[in-house]
């Protein structure tokens, strides 16, 4: 029995774990706490005048702000418009609020599927699932979308007429 394949843009049937935004906010903080050690490291370093104002009072708060921005707001809304949906038959995977973004693969064309896991990852007891085709992900358009999904259905269909086929 073959899974129903999801309208392009439509959100998938399943969610990423609710651990994943405490990972995507320590991830941001050592982010911006690297950058701003660099910041430190070249001031140290060089100890150019006009650093002196720059470093500390204009790049330091605009690099926090853009952290707490990031953990107060952007990792929750990017969370809430992230879903997938995993069949025999493709992947899904629906991401974004303002700048929506979905890709379908055919299982056929998967080649291998791959687990991540770096430190912070495994000490969250998370992973990360990549999946690996052929080639490069082409595209075409813009276009309308319920043009762009006719010509999305008759991709994968034939795609799969032809495994029956062949």
């Amino acid at each position: 029995m073959s899974a129903e394949l999801p309208v392009a843009g439509d959100p998938g049937t399943e969610r990423l774990a609710d651990s994943t935004i405490r990972y995507w906010n320590i991830r941001s903080m050592i982010g911006g706490g690297l950058f701003l050690a660099a910041c430190a490291g070249v001031l140290l370093i060089f100890r150019a005048e006009w650093m002196l104002f720059w470093v500390p009072w204009v790049v330091a708060p605009v690099v926090v702000l853009s952290v707490v921005l990031d953990v107060l707001v952007l990792n929750r809304v990017q969370f809430r418009n992230y879903s997938f949906t995993v069949t025999p038959e493709f992947v899904y995977v629906a991401q974004g609020r303002l700048f929506r973004r979905s890709a379908t693969i055919p299982t056929a064309q998967i080649l291998n599927v791959e687990t991540v896991q770096g430190p912070l990852l495994a000490s969250m007891g998370l992973v990360t699932v990549r999946f690996t085709c052929l080639l490069a992900v082409d595209g075409v358009g813009p276009l309308p979308p319920d043009r762009a999904e006719r010509i999305r259905r008759a991709v994968l269909d034939r795609r799969a007429d032809s495994e029956v086929v062949g």
